[in-house]
């Protein structure tokens, strides 16, 4: 299981909520028992510590790179490292099945070399936040999962109190 931790982090945002990746993973392992995790994520340092602390407590392995201001706004273009991973993760082992973790259209490409690589014995199941998964990676699935506010893999957010 590959996890945009960005993408998902950002929708949850949107809806006043935090992203579980422990409830995510436990979700995926009760129907894909042998399940590896690996989750990329772009933060500022304090959130992507954080953060990194909380997935590594649940399974994941993380891979992180602070993230970057330009123009104005903050990038977390993590993109093109997960689809490097996917692609040696998938030839090397041989895996017959990848479970992508993000609405991200710029995965859409990945996926279709890497069903080219691995000689269409690849399934694909992509899960991702509820109305905002991109149609064009839709297309490159064999499965799609939409999680929202009524599915497990959501927290509510909690306040912080000074």
């Amino acid at each position: 299981m590959l996890l945009d931790w960005n993408n998902l982090h950002v929708g949850a945002r949107k809806l006043g909520r935090d992203f579980d990746g422990a409830a995510l993973l436990r979700a995926v392992r009760h129907h894909v028992p042998a399940t590896r995790a690996i989750a990329l994520m772009s933060a500022r340092e304090e959130e992507r510590n954080r953060q990194t602390r909380r997935l590594e407590r649940a399974g994941y392995s993380v891979l992180s790179e602070a993230s970057r201001t330009i123009a104005g706004r903050t990038k977390a273009d993590m993109d093109a490292s997960l689809g490097a991973i996917a692609t040696a993760v998938v030839l090397r082992h041989k895996v017959r099945q990848l479970v992508l973790v993000s609405g991200d259209s710029d995965f859409a490409g990945m996926l279709k070399v890497l069903r080219a690589l691995a000689d269409s014995r690849l399934r694909v199941v992509v899960i991702g936040l509820r109305g905002s998964m991109a149609t064009v990676l839709r297309k490159q699935a064999d499965a799609v999962v939409e999680v929202g506010e009524d599915v497990v893999p959501m927290a509510r957010r909690q306040r912080r109190v000074s």
